[in-house]
Parts: C-alpha cells; sequence; structure tokens
C-alpha cells in the first residue's frame, strides 16, 4: 500500500511551530510515503522557522519538492520517504506553482502533484485551467495507450491538496469525468469518494478557521458562520479501480486540538488534511 496525505497548512506564522509540532505528533507513526503540503512559508515568511525541514526531519522523510512561486505569499511541498525528482510545472501556469515529482517504487513510476488550486468566486475558469494542464502531466504518463497501458507496468499519478472547489463543482466534475474543457473530457478517482470519509475539511470552528474567515478581503461580523465545504482532495488518475493506486482507505486528519502556548485552543490549521492508502502491486 501507498500512503498518502494532503494538508494546507494556513499561511501564517502564528503559532507555527507549535502547529507543525502538533502535526508531527499525529502523523509520526503513519509512515506515509508522501505528505503533499499547501501554503508552505518560507522560513523568512515564517519568522525563521523551517517548515519543511523540521517537517521532513521528524518524519524521516528526506526527499522534499518544493515550489514557491515569486510574488506569492506560499508554496506547494511534497515530502517523501522515497528518492524523487522534481518535474517543472506546466509552462504559462498561471497561479501558485505545483510542486510535481516523480519516485521509483517497487519498479513502478509514481508521479505525486501537490496543488493549490486558485482562489476566488471568479477563478473557476483559472481553477479548470490549472487542472487541465495538470491532467495533460498525467496523459503524457500514461503514454499514448491511454487507459489500454498494459496494468502490469501501468504507472500511478497522484493529484493531492487544496482545489478551492467543492465536489458538485465545475473543476471537481471536471476531474471526475461529469464536465469537459474545450471538449476534452478526463477521469480521476476521488479516495474519499470511493473509499472512506467525505466530511468537510474547511469551515472547521476552531480558532484558527475563525481567524481566517476574519481576515478575508472585506472582513466578516460573524466569521464562525464559513460554511464547511470538502476541498481538500487525493485523486488517482485514470480508471484505478481494481487497478494499481486504487484507494482502499480514506480518512481525514489533523482535527484534534490542543492549547497553545497563549492559551487558544487550535487545530494544526483552518483545514483537515486527507490521508488515503492506495493499493500498489510490484509491476511485472
Amino acid at each position: 500500500m501507498l500512503r498518502v496525505a494532503t494538508l494546507n497548512l494556513l499561511h501564517s506564522p502564528y503559532a507555527i511551530g507549535e502547529r507543525v509540532q502538533h502535526l508531527i505528533t499525529e502523523l509520526i507513526t503513519e509512515e506515509l510515503d508522501f505528505l503533499l503540503i499547501q501554503e508552505v512559508l518560507t522560513p523568512d515568511q515564517a519568522d525563521g522557522y523551517d517548515i519543511v525541514a523540521t517537517l521532513s526531519a521528524a518524519l524521516g522523510m528526506r526527499h522534499v519538492v518544493v515550489s514557491l512561486g515569486a510574488g506569492h505569499r506560499s508554496g506547494n511541498a511534497i515530502l517523501s520517504r522515497h528518492h524523487i525528482q522534481g518535474h517543472p510545472h506546466p509552462a504559462f501556469w498561471n497561479g501558485v506553482p505545483p510542486a510535481i515529482g516523480e519516485a521509483a517504487i517497487g519498479g513502478r513510476r509514481v508521479i505525486v502533484m501537490s496543488h493549490h488550486g486558485a482562489w476566488g468566486a471568479g477563478a473557476t475558469t483559472q481553477r479548470l485551467e490549472q487542472l487541465k494542464a495538470l491532467d495533460d502531466i498525467a496523459l503524457a504518463a500514461f503514454t499514448h495507450q491511454g487507459e489500454h497501458l498494459d496494468h502490469r507496468i501501468r504507472p500511478v499519478v497522484i493529484l493531492g491538496g487544496d482545489l478551492n472547489a467543492t465536489p458538485d463543482s465545475q473543476p471537481v466534475r471536471y476531474l471526475t469525468g461529469l464536465e469537459h474543457v474545450q471538449g476534452h473530457s478526463t477521469m480521476w478517482v476521488d479516495a474519499a469518494d470511493w473509499a472512506g470519509d467525505q466530511g468537510h475539511t474547511t469551515g472547521c470552528e476552531t480558532a484558527l478557521a475563525t481567524l481566517t474567515a476574519a481576515h478575508m478581503p472585506g472582513g466578516s461580523y460573524r466569521p464562525g458562520r464559513a460554511p464547511r465545504r470538502r476541498i481538500d482532495y487525493l485523486f488517482v488518475y485514470e480508471w484505478a479501480y481494481g487497478q494499481a493506486g486504487e484507494p482502499h482507505a480514506c480518512r481525514r486528519f489533523a482535527m484534534s486540538t490542543f492549547t497553545a502556548s497563549d492559551g487558544h485552543e487550535l487545530t494544526v490549521s483552518d483545514h483537515y488534511g486527507v490521508l488515503a492508502e492506495l493499493w500498489t502491486p510490484e509491476a511485472a
């Protein structure tokens, strides 16, 4: 089994060291193969705290791909237990660049993408364009044979992150084969939908969620009224049912609270994470 987790860590230096330590405590026994993180701050942005290096050392995930686009508040990262080679993000990318990496596990190619979809009610088209570009990478990995690629060498392509889109939105419907983009369609398996927990990942009634809502453009009289939505996902490319990469279990994590040094009851982030187990036999 491949064990993969994704979490939007919240691009705020507030209590970042304590939040990361709480995350480490929760994940240290999970023996993850890959951890995908969004809204990663650089040490300069996090009051000198190195988020990626701290997680990498504590979790024994020594191989890292980090994408920190110039001009953006935060970036994306992949932490891996396996040697991983970073890939460039798609040309003409619009938005926070994804972190993309490839590993060889059991003789099989595994491609992992940590993505933070464009934010905002007016960004649906941008979110679709981003997903189409990432889908092109997955399609290329399958070669011209597409879904007919020999199952004994079929690669596993994983897309995880905060898509800023709910399951009934056009971007997610595109990924799951229910919509097309300019005549192009695709198919990704939603791990939570197929194998587990479909609960909300944002709108949690925590101090961090309230803080985030209060600082959104325009502010809010009642920040605790933010809706609960599922916008964080782990997807596996193509018809993965019965194939390498099929999700066998999926659950949320980073849901528990802890008391920070300033007395606030916090969760690790204003998002919950998603953790999935993917069936991955050795390649023939």
